[in-house]
């Protein structure tokens, strides 16, 4: 639907129609001149709009205090964009298109940060990414956490070229720690899986406890990995490894975890001098594969060590060779060369 010559009047008149006209999806009101008390009609009516169109409207629109539409998948704006916070898209500060905000009211860098995220949402935003980064970086360099956390993401795995932010791992650690040291959770896991990929195994543990202890229940499964295999700087301790399995279970299901859980029974654990430390528990292991499988179905281990213990009759009463042939098969289909070989060996007849 295009409407051209309409004011406040108008868009009232529109929106009191709004219930008859539910089904309309498309509202382009671009060769008018919109105010703010309209543009919060408008948002806040019966309508289920998909796609709104203020090209040519300059509104300095300061605050929706009610849910708007939550059809609305494109809201375009040619000259001012807007979110403060993402969730029910609650619309607070307009900023010009194509420049960092300098001259605003709200400068704070956790609004840059609210901005900045939402306009990295092209189906609701139509703008340029190079728009949202640049905000992002100023809100972290403002001291926003959560910014410094992205920031530091995007420096080190989610690269933007394209837009000047190329991955740097130096930036990425300097972002990434100043988060972390103000304990955000997600910031300090990132920088122990950053520290691990450069090979700084020391920090990577380091920092993997602090974020265990700040509740990251991924950080919990690496730091159970790390204790069940050690290293030069982690001394085994495989009831350590299963306390962490444990506990991160707790707090979310884990395709992961499930399968690592599952490894550790159906193996079992010694020390070096071969003392029993985690015996083995077949009927825990292959529930812990079967949790395993029910999250991640494709998941090639899981499959491969089920289909062995079915053919062994781990943890059953007898051997399966039906049950046994479906999960190999499976492990094989799912492309891992080692499992497709160790199950091109097994005798399924």
């Amino acid at each position: 639907m295009l409407a051209c010559g309409i004011g406040d009047a108008g868009v009232q008149s529109l929106v009191n129609s709004s219930k008859n006209l539910k089904s309309l999806k498309y509202l382009d009101l671009s060769c008018n001149v919109i105010t703010d008390n309209g543009l919060k009609m408008i948002l806040n009516s019966d309508f289920n709009l998909e796609e709104f169109y203020l090209t040519t409207n300059k509104i300095k629109y300061t605050s929706i205090n009610e849910r708007p539409m939550e059809s609305l998948k494109i809201l375009q704006l040619e000259e001012y964009y807007t979110v403060e916070t993402v969730h029910d898209m609650h619309m607070e500060i307009f900023y010009q298109t194509g420049r960092v905000p300098t001259n605003v009211n709200t400068p704070q860098a956790q609004s840059l940060h609210d901005v900045a995220l939402m306009l990295q949402q092209p189906q609701i935003l139509q703008v340029t990414t190079r728009v949202s980064l640049e905000m992002l970086l100023e809100s972290a360099k403002q001291g926003s956490t959560q910014a410094q956390y992205r920031m530091g993401g995007i420096y080190f795995v989610k690269c933007e070229p394209d837009y000047g932010f190329s991955q740097n791992i130096d930036l990425a650690i300097d972002f990434l720690r100043k988060a972390a040291e103000k304990k955000h959770p997600e910031a300090t896991a990132l920088l122990s899986v950053l520290y691990e990929e450069i090979g700084n195994l020391e920090k990577s543990f380091e920092w993997c406890k602090k974020a265990s202890e700040l509740g990251d229940s991924s950080s919990m499964i690496r730091l159970g990995y790390m204790y069940d295999k050690g290293n030069e700087f982690i001394k085994v301790d495989h009831v350590l490894a299963l306390e962490m399995y444990e506990k991160a279970l707790k707090i979310e299901t884990s395709s992961q975890n499930y399968y690592l859980l599952g490894s550790l029974f159906h193996e079992g654990r010694c020390d070096k001098f071969g003392k029993v430390i985690i015996g083995q528990d077949y009927q825990k292991a292959m529930e812990y594969y079967h949790e395993c499988l029910k999250l991640e179905e494709d998941n090639e281990w899981a499959n491969y060590h089920l289909g062995i213990m079915y053919k062994l009759g781990e943890g059953i009463d007898q051997p399966n060779n039906e049950l046994a042939k479906k999960y190999l098969s499976r492990a094989a289909e799912l492309g891992d060369d080692t499992i497709s070989e160790q199950e091109s060996n097994q005798n399924l007849e």
